[in-house]
């Protein structure tokens, strides 16, 4: 069995987590959206809120905005998910939800 390694890519939109699978012959991105990886299961595990909305809303950001955040809101939204979260920053809390959504696709169980 050919093992692929998944590489955690960029995405073109921020908010979005975008995993990218590479073989010799070929090359997928899947786009997650937001509402995939910040599910409310991981939400209540790792903050005080229960969904995407409510997270937001608290944040005082719309979904649409983090599509483009400019680098006073990008400080004020890590402030606000170090605040509200376990995680220092924003990126380091959707890094963290890729990767259980990996997990998750993947089939595979974490027995704790």
């Amino acid at each position: 069995m050919q093992r692929i390694p998944l590489t955690e890519a960029p995405s073109p939109l921020l908010g979005q987590e975008c995993w990218r699978k590479r073989s010799d012959c070929a090359e997928q991105q899947v786009m997650v959206p937001l509402r995939e990886l910040l599910t409310e299961r991981f939400l209540a595990r790792c903050s005080r809120f229960s969904n995407l909305e409510s997270f937001l809303a608290a944040g005082g950001i719309q979904q649409a905005d983090l599509l483009e955040l400019d680098s006073n809101t990008a400080r004020r939204w890590d402030l606000f998910v170090r605040g509200s979260s376990g995680y220092p920053d924003w990126s380091t809390m959707l890094k963290e939800a890729g990767s259980e959504w990996v997990i998750g696709r993947l089939g595979v169980i974490i027995d704790a």
